[in-house]
Parts: C-alpha cells; structure tokens; sequence
C-alpha cells in the first residue's frame, strides 16, 4: 500500500517520478492556483480540465453540462487517454472538481463522469494520509 501525504507537495511529486499525479486545472492549462500551482510543469504530471478559464466573474468560464456531449467529453477524453497510457501508479488529488470550478452546482453530470473515469483510472493500492 502506498500512502501518499495531504496535502500533496511538489517536492513528494518530484520524489515519485515513476508516479503520475493527476490534479484539476483548466483547458488552457494556465491555472496557477490550488493543485495547480502544486502540480504544474512536472513531468510526471497530467491536469485534468475541470473549467475552461480561472476567472469567476465570467460565467463561460465554468463547464455546463449542455456542452457535455459536443464540446467537454471530447476534451476530457483526449486528456484521460493521456492518463491511461502512462499505465504504472496514477495518484488522483483528492477532491478534483470540488472546488473553485464548482462542477457539482454548474455541471453536474460532467462532475460525476470525472469522478468515474478518475476512479477506474486510480491506482487502488494509493491510500492518502489525513
């Protein structure tokens, strides 16, 4: 079993080479915040879009689940085919989607396929430590 610490930081990122830690940003991949500002530029990381931009006063900034079909999945499958391939231990931040981005209130039904796609992708034996 492999106990990965809370919070995640860059320098237990940078010891797990052979991990790949999947953390929430946007499609533009040019969130400098929260897992983000962890996470980004590693080489042994993959974001995962949950928001097209980080700016809350916009309203299409935020996902919405009338654009799952024609424009998210396809984005988001691109992104967890990245993810499969790299194969080996997949470390998924906790959390994903529960934050800022505010995918459980603005889309649902986009939320809820992150969260299953994530879970078949997650290493079972990686257990995080509070």
């Amino acid at each position: 079993m492999l106990i990965v610490p809370l919070p995640i930081t860059r320098d237990f990122i940078r010891a797990n080479p052979d991990w790949t830690f999947v953390y929430s940003t946007n499609v533009y991949h040019t969130s400098s915040y929260g897992q983000a500002a962890v996470a980004a530029n590693e080489p042994n990381t993959i974001g995962i879009p949950v928001r097209f931009r980080f700016c809350r006063s916009n309203p299409s900034s935020y996902f919405n689940d009338d654009m799952f079909n024609d424009v998210t999945k396809p984005i988001l499958d691109k992104v967890l085919a990245s993810i499969a391939e790299r194969g080996g231990i997949i470390v998924v931040f906790p959390k994903i989607g529960e934050g800022d981005s505010r995918l459980k209130e603005k889309a649902p039904r986009t939320f809820q396929y992150i969260r299953e796609e994530l879970a078949k992708l997650h290493s079972n034996n990686v257990v995080f430590q509070y």
